[in-house]
Protein backbone atom coordinates (compact mmCIF):
# COMPACT_ATOMS: atom_id res chain seq x y z
CA UNK A 1 0.00 0.00 0.00
CA UNK A 2 1.53 3.29 -1.15
CA UNK A 3 -1.25 5.79 -0.66
CA UNK A 4 -1.24 8.11 2.33
CA UNK A 5 -3.88 7.51 5.00
CA UNK A 6 -6.85 9.84 5.11
CA UNK A 7 -7.22 12.11 8.14
CA UNK A 8 -10.31 13.72 9.62
CA UNK A 9 -11.92 14.65 12.92
CA UNK A 10 -15.11 13.17 14.33
CA UNK A 11 -17.42 14.91 16.80
CA UNK A 12 -18.50 12.41 19.45
CA UNK A 13 -22.22 12.44 20.16
CA UNK A 14 -22.94 13.70 23.66
CA UNK A 15 -19.25 13.96 24.55
CA UNK A 16 -18.37 17.61 23.74
CA UNK A 17 -15.16 16.26 22.22
CA UNK A 18 -13.71 15.71 18.76
CA UNK A 19 -11.24 12.92 18.04
CA UNK A 20 -8.85 12.70 15.10
CA UNK A 21 -9.06 9.61 12.88
CA UNK A 22 -6.39 8.07 10.64
CA UNK A 23 -7.90 5.86 7.93
CA UNK A 24 -5.48 3.52 6.13
CA UNK A 25 -8.21 2.06 3.92
CA UNK A 26 -8.62 -1.57 2.94
CA UNK A 27 -11.67 -3.36 1.60
CA UNK A 28 -12.15 -5.93 4.35
CA UNK A 29 -14.07 -5.78 7.64
CA UNK A 30 -13.38 -2.85 9.96
CA UNK A 31 -10.46 -2.92 12.40
CA UNK A 32 -9.95 -0.17 15.00
CA UNK A 33 -6.53 0.65 16.47
CA UNK A 34 -6.10 2.29 19.92
CA UNK A 35 -2.67 3.62 20.90
CA UNK A 36 -0.65 3.87 24.13
CA UNK A 37 -0.50 6.85 26.49
CA UNK A 38 1.58 9.74 25.17
CA UNK A 39 1.56 8.54 21.55
CA UNK A 40 -0.85 8.87 18.61
CA UNK A 41 -2.40 6.69 15.92
CA UNK A 42 0.37 7.38 13.41
CA UNK A 43 2.93 5.33 15.34
CA UNK A 44 0.97 2.33 14.02
CA UNK A 45 1.61 3.26 10.37
CA UNK A 46 3.96 0.39 9.29
CA UNK A 47 1.86 -2.07 11.33
CA UNK A 48 -1.44 -0.76 9.95
CA UNK A 49 -0.22 -0.99 6.35
CA UNK A 50 0.33 -4.72 6.84
CA UNK A 51 -3.24 -5.22 8.06
CA UNK A 52 -5.07 -3.60 5.12
CA UNK A 53 -4.77 -6.83 3.12
CA UNK A 54 -7.47 -8.27 5.38
CA UNK A 55 -9.15 -5.28 7.04
CA UNK A 56 -10.31 -1.70 6.61
CA UNK A 57 -7.96 -0.19 9.19
CA UNK A 58 -8.79 2.92 11.22
CA UNK A 59 -6.89 4.41 14.15
CA UNK A 60 -7.68 7.34 16.41
CA UNK A 61 -5.89 9.81 18.64
CA UNK A 62 -7.17 9.64 22.21
CA UNK A 63 -8.27 12.93 23.79
CA UNK A 64 -5.28 15.08 24.67
CA UNK A 65 -3.15 13.28 22.07
CA UNK A 66 -2.21 14.00 18.47
CA UNK A 67 -4.83 16.10 16.68
CA UNK A 68 -7.70 15.30 19.06
CA UNK A 69 -9.24 17.79 21.46
CA UNK A 70 -7.47 18.62 24.71
CA UNK A 71 -9.34 19.51 27.89
CA UNK A 72 -8.19 21.84 30.64
CA UNK A 73 -10.20 19.82 33.17
CA UNK A 74 -8.04 17.21 34.96
CA UNK A 75 -11.03 14.90 35.37
CA UNK A 76 -11.34 14.65 31.58
CA UNK A 77 -8.48 12.14 31.61
CA UNK A 78 -10.04 9.63 33.98
CA UNK A 79 -10.15 6.28 32.21
CA UNK A 80 -13.93 6.31 32.56
CA UNK A 81 -13.86 9.29 30.16
CA UNK A 82 -11.47 7.55 27.74
CA UNK A 83 -13.75 4.50 27.80
CA UNK A 84 -16.80 6.65 27.06
CA UNK A 85 -14.90 8.31 24.19
CA UNK A 86 -14.14 4.96 22.58
CA UNK A 87 -17.73 3.79 22.99
CA UNK A 88 -19.02 6.95 21.26
CA UNK A 89 -16.41 6.62 18.51
CA UNK A 90 -17.28 2.99 17.73
CA UNK A 91 -20.97 3.88 17.65
CA UNK A 92 -20.15 6.66 15.18
CA UNK A 93 -18.15 4.22 13.02
CA UNK A 94 -21.08 1.79 13.07
CA UNK A 95 -23.39 4.50 11.77
CA UNK A 96 -20.99 5.83 9.13
CA UNK A 97 -20.05 2.43 7.72
CA UNK A 98 -23.46 0.80 8.17
CA UNK A 99 -22.07 -2.11 10.19
CA UNK A 100 -23.49 -3.96 13.18
CA UNK A 101 -20.16 -4.24 14.98
CA UNK A 102 -16.49 -3.39 14.42
CA UNK A 103 -14.94 -6.67 13.30
CA UNK A 104 -11.70 -6.39 15.25
CA UNK A 105 -10.37 -4.06 17.91
CA UNK A 106 -6.62 -3.92 18.44
CA UNK A 107 -5.36 -1.92 21.39
CA UNK A 108 -1.85 -1.33 22.72
CA UNK A 109 -0.93 -0.60 26.35
CA UNK A 110 -3.40 2.04 27.62
CA UNK A 111 -5.42 1.62 24.42
CA UNK A 112 -5.69 -2.11 25.10
CA UNK A 113 -6.82 -1.55 28.69
CA UNK A 114 -9.50 0.91 27.58
CA UNK A 115 -10.63 -1.46 24.83
CA UNK A 116 -10.94 -4.35 27.28
CA UNK A 117 -13.30 -2.31 29.46
CA UNK A 118 -15.30 -1.14 26.42
CA UNK A 119 -15.74 -4.69 25.11
CA UNK A 120 -16.70 -6.00 28.55
CA UNK A 121 -19.33 -3.30 29.07
CA UNK A 122 -20.63 -3.21 25.49
CA UNK A 123 -20.52 -6.64 23.80
CA UNK A 124 -22.41 -5.22 20.83
CA UNK A 125 -19.49 -3.01 19.68
CA UNK A 126 -16.70 -5.47 18.75
CA UNK A 127 -16.78 -8.95 17.25
CA UNK A 128 -13.38 -9.69 18.82
CA UNK A 129 -10.45 -7.82 20.36
CA UNK A 130 -6.68 -8.23 20.48
CA UNK A 131 -4.93 -6.62 23.45
CA UNK A 132 -1.21 -5.94 23.05
CA UNK A 133 0.46 -5.80 26.47
CA UNK A 134 -2.34 -3.93 28.28
CA UNK A 135 -1.72 -2.15 31.58
CA UNK A 136 -3.40 -4.23 34.29
CA UNK A 137 -3.59 -3.64 38.03
CA UNK A 138 -4.36 -6.39 40.54
CA UNK A 139 -7.82 -6.52 42.14
CA UNK A 140 -8.27 -3.68 44.69
CA UNK A 141 -7.88 -5.99 47.69
CA UNK A 142 -4.44 -7.12 46.47
CA UNK A 143 -2.98 -3.78 45.41
CA UNK A 144 0.04 -2.06 46.89
CA UNK A 145 1.79 1.25 46.24
CA UNK A 146 0.09 3.86 44.08
CA UNK A 147 -2.81 1.62 43.07
CA UNK A 148 -3.62 1.14 46.76
CA UNK A 149 -3.68 4.92 47.21
CA UNK A 150 -0.10 5.33 48.42
CA UNK A 151 1.99 8.08 46.81
CA UNK A 152 2.32 9.26 43.21
CA UNK A 153 2.11 7.01 40.18
CA UNK A 154 5.75 6.35 39.15
CA UNK A 155 5.02 6.80 35.44
CA UNK A 156 3.11 10.01 36.12
CA UNK A 157 6.09 11.31 38.06
CA UNK A 158 8.35 10.58 35.08
CA UNK A 159 5.90 12.18 32.67
CA UNK A 160 5.79 15.44 34.64
CA UNK A 161 9.57 15.66 34.39
CA UNK A 162 9.47 15.06 30.65
CA UNK A 163 10.89 17.76 28.42
CA UNK A 164 8.22 19.29 26.17
CA UNK A 165 10.21 21.34 23.64
CA UNK A 166 13.14 20.27 21.46
CA UNK A 167 15.48 21.76 18.89
CA UNK A 168 14.27 19.82 15.83
CA UNK A 169 12.90 16.48 14.68
CA UNK A 170 16.26 15.54 13.16
CA UNK A 171 18.16 16.25 16.39
CA UNK A 172 15.57 14.38 18.46
CA UNK A 173 15.62 11.40 16.11
CA UNK A 174 19.41 11.17 16.35
CA UNK A 175 19.16 11.19 20.13
CA UNK A 176 16.30 8.69 20.30
CA UNK A 177 18.01 6.22 18.00
CA UNK A 178 20.67 5.86 20.67
CA UNK A 179 18.16 5.30 23.51
CA UNK A 180 17.06 1.81 24.51
CA UNK A 181 13.33 2.56 24.32
CA UNK A 182 13.40 3.80 20.74
CA UNK A 183 16.55 2.15 19.40
CA UNK A 184 14.59 -1.04 18.69
CA UNK A 185 11.72 0.70 16.91
CA UNK A 186 11.03 0.27 13.21
CA UNK A 187 12.37 3.41 11.49
CA UNK A 188 9.04 4.31 9.90
CA UNK A 189 7.22 3.98 13.21
CA UNK A 190 9.76 6.33 14.77
CA UNK A 191 9.33 8.79 11.90
CA UNK A 192 5.57 8.62 12.41
CA UNK A 193 6.00 9.48 16.09
CA UNK A 194 8.29 12.41 15.34
CA UNK A 195 6.08 13.72 12.56
CA UNK A 196 2.69 13.44 14.21
CA UNK A 197 3.23 13.49 17.99
CA UNK A 198 5.04 16.85 17.74
CA UNK A 199 4.11 20.23 16.29
CA UNK A 200 6.28 23.11 15.17
CA UNK A 201 6.65 25.60 18.03
CA UNK A 202 5.95 29.31 17.55
CA UNK A 203 9.25 30.03 19.27
CA UNK A 204 11.20 27.72 16.99
CA UNK A 205 11.90 24.02 17.34
CA UNK A 206 9.18 21.49 18.07
CA UNK A 207 6.94 20.60 21.01
CA UNK A 208 4.91 17.62 22.15
CA UNK A 209 1.25 17.61 21.16
CA UNK A 210 0.45 15.53 24.24
CA UNK A 211 1.42 17.78 27.13
CA UNK A 212 3.42 15.95 29.84
CA UNK A 213 0.77 16.95 32.37
CA UNK A 214 -1.92 15.28 30.24
CA UNK A 215 0.20 12.14 29.99
CA UNK A 216 0.61 12.16 33.79
CA UNK A 217 -3.13 12.64 34.36
CA UNK A 218 -3.86 9.70 32.07
CA UNK A 219 -1.50 7.46 34.06
CA UNK A 220 -3.25 8.55 37.25
CA UNK A 221 -6.71 8.22 35.73
CA UNK A 222 -6.72 4.42 35.67
CA UNK A 223 -6.36 3.71 39.38
CA UNK A 224 -10.08 3.23 40.03
CA UNK A 225 -10.61 0.76 37.18
CA UNK A 226 -10.97 -2.85 38.37
CA UNK A 227 -9.96 -4.96 35.36
CA UNK A 228 -10.84 -8.19 37.13
CA UNK A 229 -14.40 -7.02 37.69
CA UNK A 230 -14.59 -5.79 34.10
CA UNK A 231 -13.33 -9.01 32.51
CA UNK A 232 -15.74 -11.04 34.60
CA UNK A 233 -18.54 -9.80 32.34
CA UNK A 234 -16.59 -10.18 29.08
CA UNK A 235 -18.57 -11.94 26.33
CA UNK A 236 -16.39 -10.93 23.38
CA UNK A 237 -13.64 -13.35 22.24
CA UNK A 238 -10.31 -11.75 23.13
CA UNK A 239 -6.58 -12.42 23.04
CA UNK A 240 -4.14 -10.88 25.50
CA UNK A 241 -0.62 -10.68 24.05
CA UNK A 242 1.68 -10.52 27.07
CA UNK A 243 5.29 -9.34 26.76
CA UNK A 244 7.81 -10.74 29.21
CA UNK A 245 9.65 -7.42 28.75
CA UNK A 246 6.56 -5.32 29.46
CA UNK A 247 5.29 -3.64 32.60
CA UNK A 248 2.85 -6.31 33.83
CA UNK A 249 4.09 -9.49 35.55
CA UNK A 250 3.15 -12.73 33.83
CA UNK A 251 1.36 -13.92 36.96
CA UNK A 252 -1.00 -10.93 36.84
CA UNK A 253 -1.82 -11.56 33.17
CA UNK A 254 -2.43 -15.25 33.88
CA UNK A 255 -4.68 -14.37 36.80
CA UNK A 256 -6.74 -12.04 34.64
CA UNK A 257 -7.09 -14.58 31.82
CA UNK A 258 -8.15 -17.26 34.29
CA UNK A 259 -11.11 -15.10 35.31
CA UNK A 260 -12.79 -15.25 31.88
CA UNK A 261 -13.44 -18.14 29.47
CA UNK A 262 -13.51 -15.60 26.63
CA UNK A 263 -9.97 -14.31 27.24
CA UNK A 264 -6.94 -16.20 25.93
CA UNK A 265 -3.28 -15.59 26.72
CA UNK A 266 -0.67 -15.37 23.95
CA UNK A 267 3.06 -15.09 24.55
CA UNK A 268 4.59 -12.02 22.93
CA UNK A 269 8.28 -12.51 22.15
CA UNK A 270 8.77 -8.79 21.68
CA UNK A 271 8.98 -5.80 24.00
CA UNK A 272 6.15 -3.65 25.29
CA UNK A 273 6.22 -1.55 22.11
CA UNK A 274 5.78 -4.60 19.87
CA UNK A 275 3.75 -2.98 17.04
CA UNK A 276 6.49 -0.38 16.62
CA UNK A 277 9.46 -2.70 17.24
CA UNK A 278 8.47 -5.33 14.70
CA UNK A 279 5.36 -4.38 12.71
CA UNK A 280 5.65 -7.50 10.53
CA UNK A 281 5.79 -9.98 13.44
CA UNK A 282 2.98 -8.26 15.30
CA UNK A 283 0.82 -8.04 12.17
CA UNK A 284 1.38 -11.74 11.53
CA UNK A 285 0.16 -12.54 15.04
CA UNK A 286 -2.92 -10.37 14.62
CA UNK A 287 -3.78 -11.85 11.22
CA UNK A 288 -3.24 -15.42 12.38
CA UNK A 289 -6.22 -16.72 14.32
CA UNK A 290 -5.18 -19.68 16.45
CA UNK A 291 -7.47 -22.69 16.24
CA UNK A 292 -10.59 -21.99 18.27
CA UNK A 293 -9.27 -18.68 19.59
CA UNK A 294 -12.34 -16.78 18.46
CA UNK A 295 -14.93 -19.38 19.34
CA UNK A 296 -17.00 -18.58 22.43
CA UNK A 297 -16.78 -21.33 25.06
CA UNK A 298 -19.49 -23.99 24.95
Amino acid sequence: MDRKPERRRVALSGRDCELALVDWGGSGPTLLLAHANGFCADVFDPFARLLVSEFHVIGYDARGHGESDTSATPGAYQWSELIADQVALVEQIQLEFGIDRVSRGVGHSMGASVMLAVAARHPDLFESIDLIDPIIALPPSQRTGYYAGDGEHPMAEKARKRRRRFESRAALRAKWEQRSVYADWDRQALIGLLEHAFRDSQNGGIELKCDPEVEALVYEGGRDLDFFAEVGSLEVPARLFHSERGFVPRAVAEKLVASSPFLNLERLELGHFAPMESPSKMASMILHESAGIFRPPV
